[in-house]
């Protein structure tokens, strides 16, 4: 394992503490089961145009999942519920 603390620019993509207070609230409520994404479509990889195309029509609901899994890891999705 890397020794991340002799090198300050890996640190880099922490968020500030600011950032971290203010996700505070949040993170205890879907800890405590209050708060869950919502899941608006799954794409795979291989169809990240699409999924970039539908974000852009300002419909969607919820999250765009793409899943990165190679092809055939799982055909039904990563959620079980089929791509869109």
């Amino acid at each position: 394992m890397p020794n991340t603390t002799a090198c300050p620019k890996a640190r880099r993509w922490l968020p500030s503490r600011r950032v971290r207070a203010s996700a505070r609230p949040w993170s205890a409520r879907e800890q405590a089961g209050e708060f869950r994404a919502v899941i608006d479509r799954e794409y795979p990889l291989e169809a990240i145009a699409d999924a970039y195309r539908y974000v852009e029509t300002e419909q969607k609901t919820g999250i765009v999942v793409i899943d990165v899994r190679p092809v055939g890891a799982n055909a039904q999705g990563p959620l079980g519920r089929g791509y869109e």
